[in-house]
């Protein structure tokens, strides 16, 4: 019942604001998490995979992934729709989609900062 605190009122402006910046967070958030998955496997998975084995796999984490982002991302809205709140939908929606935006934007800009932990030369 955590969450039916946080969205007091369904709808309110208030309540559209939480979730479009809680989902684009979490979206991006996920995102990373999935970025450290495939690095992770990279360096410590099985090397000699066969092709068949590994297409299997990128492919299920996409699906498995498309699930977890449209609920993160269309979950609310579609509540919304549900509730014949459309403006409210749209809105939250936008929201989310910008917070998505702008976290792309300070990743492209900052990336030439990151350093790059698979690098071969020092």
């Amino acid at each position: 019942m955590c969450f039916k605190k946080f969205f007091d009122n369904p709808g309110s402006r208030r309540s559209v604001w939480k979730f479009g910046l809680l989902g684009g967070i979490l979206e991006a958030v996920y995102c990373k998490l999935i970025v450290l998955l495939i690095i992770g496997t990279s360096a410590w998975g099985p090397r000699n995979v066969s092709p068949l084995a590994g297409m299997t796999l990128v492919l299920l984490v996409l699906v498995f992934s498309v699930a977890i982002s449209g609920v993160l991302v269309l979950g609310y809205p579609a509540y919304l729709v549900s509730q014949k709140k459309f403006k409210e939908a749209i809105q939250a929606l936008g929201i989310t989609l910008a917070i998505l935006f702008l976290v792309a934007i300070a990743v492209i800009l900052l990336a030439p900062f990151i350093p790059n932990p698979f690098s071969t030369t020092n």
